[in-house]
């Protein structure tokens, strides 16, 4: 028999940002043995109107509409496309030219850092929507300081927009090192968003060089 946590979910992300996120299960984290109750078994999918979740463990899905007060969400705003001489100078250290960032689309911001404790200049590398073309999320990097933050919710590769499927792929764990075989001629580089492969993703990318390695042989690499 399913248990109704419903009004738990929603209340602990109903008024959440839209993106993912994982948490202990209520309907079954208390009765698994004490070194499993605190694994992050379910998965949490917040967006639009709505609050989806599937237990990884238990099984237990459904879904519930998010609070009523939609002032309190924070909806992702796409970036002003600019970049800082002092962001640019950064990663002309890292030994990116100026035609690759552009390339990549990336821009500056001053962002909130949790290591920094206040606000500072950040790299920004920008998700785009391969359809439409459109950035619906934003990874930020520090300038001075290594640490992250990320605006939307990222969910397909950095740089999959430029993908060309009847060439080889080389899939990396970061923006700067896709960037960085871009910079070595190596074109089809692209990132994964949190430094491991998303399954939907790579379904989807073996679909395409399945459907195109037919008649050109291509290869993907990580």
């Amino acid at each position: 028999m399913k248990s109704d946590i419903s009004d738990e979910i929603r209340a602990l992300f109903g008024n959440k940002p839209d993106g993912q996120y994982r948490h202990t299960c209520p309907a079954c984290s208390h009765t698994r043995k004490r070194s499993s109750q605190r694994q992050q078994c379910l998965s949490i999918k917040v967006i639009d109107k709505d609050v989806r979740w599937l237990c990884h463990h238990c099984g237990e899905n459904g879904g519930t509409m998010r609070e009523e007060k939609q002032d309190n969400i924070v909806k992702f705003k796409p970036p002003v496309e600019k970049i800082e001489d002092a962001a640019v100078t950064y990663l002309k250290k890292r030994g990116l030219s100026e035609e690759v960032i552009s390339s990549g689309r990336v821009l500056s911001a001053s962002k909130w850092l949790r290591k920094a404790g206040k606000e500072e200049l950040c790299c920004g590398f920008p998700y785009v929507d391969p359809v439409s073309d459109n950035i619906y999320a934003v990874k930020y990097r520090g300038i001075e300081i290594k640490d992250f933050i990320q605006e939307g919710s990222a969910s397909s590769f950095y740089g999959i927009e430029r993908v060309k499927p009847e060439d080889p792929i080389v899939i990396v764990e970061g923006e700067i090192d896709a960037l960085s075989l871009r910079e070595a001629g190596v074109k089809n580089a692209i990132s994964v968003p949190n430094g491991a492969p998303l399954r939907r993703q790579m379904d989807r990318l073996t679909r395409l060089k399945i459907a195109s390695s037919a008649t050109s042989g291509t290869r993907m690499m990580l």
